[in-house]
């Protein structure tokens, strides 16, 4: 079982009364998390969303069904985990509706990579004695969810965009829901024909046995180095369930490129520990110096120029911040001229 892919059954058709669905359990203790279409008389009212700790139900949810989607006939249950929790989609008839947004981890927290080796995904039914369910097929995917955010260039060390296969690559937070939900997407594109292309997610490993989803990041390749480099924002804090972690910005590396399938950065501090998002760095060769461009919360997020002797800090403020509002933060160079762009 993966907390940061998607999950889906579709069931052809049913029978009688019962329920349908799947199951995520711990292989080696009595835990588990059971999303299911509930039928009565062969139509589906509601999905019914389980939680079982230490052998004990600790929370049990029923997310009703609207018309369009409550009955009988074909329907596809999706279960898309976002690390410390999940979106309940429902498709009929290709089209797809939110119904749910539990959470779970202050019950498990699935990014600790012991529990995720543990748990499998398994296909889940319980039907009464007339009760039956056609299924079509059970599907594990990674994807990129409901919608993106955050879009910046993968680049070299000096900010020029990487262009590999004749394709751009970029990253975009991905998957709709309120913080710490979303995740690090990558995609590409053939800038001449916008052909824009799910490419995989990067997780970030910081060495204390979780697999974390933090995003708005910047990744580089470092030609010198020979080594894939950026920065991310620690947004997976917001999912700590103890609430003692706080927000700040990585540095993260990785000797493989992670621009394709699910990646694994390792990730260290650079000291920046507050209200920081969105860095961006670049090696600027006049002055044999690292530049990040960030925002900091100065009465609202202000873009701020700070800079380093190494590319991995620590890092001091140069300039800013601006007057204005200003997330996103970027440096492109436009006709051989640097310009710090923001939205």
């Amino acid at each position: 079982c993966n907390p940061f892919a998607t999950y889906e059954v579709d069931v052809h058709r049913c029978n009688g009364s019962g329920e349908v669905g799947l199951m995520f359990r711990d292989s080696a203790a009595d835990q588990r998390i059971v999303a299911t279409l509930v039928m009565k008389d062969a139509a589906c009212r509601v999905v019914r969303w389980v939680v079982v700790r230490n052998g004990q139900e600790v929370e049990r949810r029923d997310f009703p069904l609207p018309e369009t989607l409550s009955g009988p006939g074909p329907l596809r249950l999706r279960v898309q985990m976002l690390a410390v929790g999940a979106n309940l989609f429902v498709e009929r008839s290709g089209v797809t509706t939110l119904v749910g947004r539990p959470d779970f981890v202050k019950h498990m927290d699935l990014r600790r990579k012991d529990l995720m080796r543990r748990y499998e995904f398994c296909l889940h039914a319980v039907l009464g004695v007339q009760g039956s369910a056609v299924i079509n097929g059970a599907t594990s995917v990674l994807s990129p969810g409901i919608g993106q955010a955050d879009i910046r260039n993968v680049t070299y060390e000096d900010g020029s965009p990487v262009f590999r296969d004749k394709r751009l690559w970029m990253l975009m937070t991905v998957r709709g829901g309120k913080l710490p939900h979303p995740m690090q997407g990558v995609f590409s594109l053939d800038p001449s024909v916008f052909d824009i292309r799910f490419e995989g997610l990067i997780l970030y490993d910081r060495g204390d046995g979780l697999l974390r989803n933090d995003l708005a990041s910047h990744i580089f390749y470092d030609r010198r180095a020979k080594e894939w480099r950026g920065f991310t924002t620690g947004f997976s804090a917001y999912g700590d369930p103890e609430k003692k972690e706080k927000k700040q910005i990585w540095a993260v590396r990785s000797s493989r490129s992670p621009l394709g399938g699910l990646s694994i950065m390792r990730a260290q501090p650079v000291g920046l520990v507050a209200d920081y998002e969105d860095p961006q760095c670049i090696w600027d060769a006049t002055v044999r110096k690292w530049r990040m461009l960030l925002c900091e919360n100065h009465q609202g997020y202000k873009a701020v120029m700070r800079e380093s002797e190494e590319w991995d800090g620590p890092y001091e403020r140069i300039a800013g911040p601006v007057e204005v509002n200003s997330t996103g933060t970027q440096i492109q160079t436009i006709g051989g001229k640097r310009y710090a762009l923001f939205g």
